[in-house]
């Protein structure tokens, strides 16, 4: 089941210029979620398989203009350092701590989601539910995006 926690996604650009970092280590799910989210205008998605990588994506902040991305969304289980290492992470830098987080995860226990509620993740999905559904996934994700906007 998908556990949707208070979103506040007011932090992103009102221009329609969205850069998101997608961190996922299954090449495909990468692919298919980065496609989907590309196909709405104005949204640039980079990708990054493993917690390593996004971290040091994050702090060279190698997004679109030079600045951080306006959304995050994480897998729990890459290599590197995990997703709640990485959250911990963001959410212990200022520079980081208000950009939006969604989790996407195949297996999350119930103290990981507590980490991420006390973490300020704003949603949680499981894989199952984003792979039942991707077009629709990512169409939600998009529409946050805008409706803060």
């Amino acid at each position: 089941e998908a556990a949707q926690i208070g979103v506040n996604l007011d932090v992103l650009p009102p221009d329609g210029d969205t850069s998101i970092l997608l961190i996922e280590d299954d090449a495909l799910a990468a692919r298919l979620i980065q496609s989907m989210l590309e196909q709405s205008r104005g949204v640039s998605v980079t990708v990054k398989n493993d917690g390593r990588q996004a971290i040091e994506y994050l702090r060279d902040c190698q997004g679109p203009g030079g600045r951080n991305p306006d959304l995050i969304i994480s897998d729990m289980n890459v290599p590197g350092y995990n997703g709640l290492q990485i959250i911990r992470a963001l959410r212990s830098n200022p520079r980081f701590d208000a950009i939006p987080i969604v989790v996407v995860s195949a297996s999350l226990d119930e103290d990981q989601k507590q980490a991420c509620v006390e973490l300020g993740v704003q949603q949680i999905y499981s894989k199952g539910d984003v792979s039942s559904d991707l077009k629709s996934w990512c169409s939600e994700m998009i529409s946050s995006l805008n409706d803060a906007a």
